[in-house]
């Protein structure tokens, strides 16, 4: 971060939640920094999971996601779910992620997760940092 006062003050925060959420479960936190907000923030890859379906399913016409590595079958199966009802869905990938096997929270499946949206007509776009400058993530 070019602010480091900022990024100290998310740092302290971060930590601060993630004590409470040892013994707390009621997740996700909202979180506010000066006049920055990140809306939420999680701490359960599960919860997570399950928000980010959640969001996907409520896609009114169209949805676009970009994540620097996508290999998660329950979020592609979500995908899957809103391109079938006729909803355009774009997903943008790092390079990487193209020799990529699908897996779960208990299966790693013997399918490449590109191959497997790519069959479902869903539009890929895969970010290749020797064209661009500078990682994905």
């Amino acid at each position: 971060m070019k602010n480091k006062n900022l990024s100290s003050k998310f740092y302290n925060e971060f930590i601060r939640l993630k004590n409470i959420s040892a013994s707390d479960s009621s997740l996700p936190y909202e979180v506010r920094i000066n006049s920055n907000e990140v809306k939420n923030v999680y701490f359960s890859a599960d919860k997570l999971d399950n928000f980010i379906i959640s969001q996907i399913k409520k896609a009114s016409d169209s949805i676009i996601i970009v994540n620097a590595y996508f290999d998660w079958k329950p979020i592609a199966d979500a995908l899957i779910e809103v391109k079938n009802q006729g909803k355009k869905v774009v997903v943008l990938t790092d390079k990487s992620t193209e020799y990529r096997y699908m897996k779960d929270a208990f299966v790693n499946y013997n399918e490449l997760c590109m191959e497997y949206l790519q069959s479902y007509e869903i539009e890929i776009y895969l970010y290749d940092d020797r064209i661009h400058k500078g990682i994905m993530h």
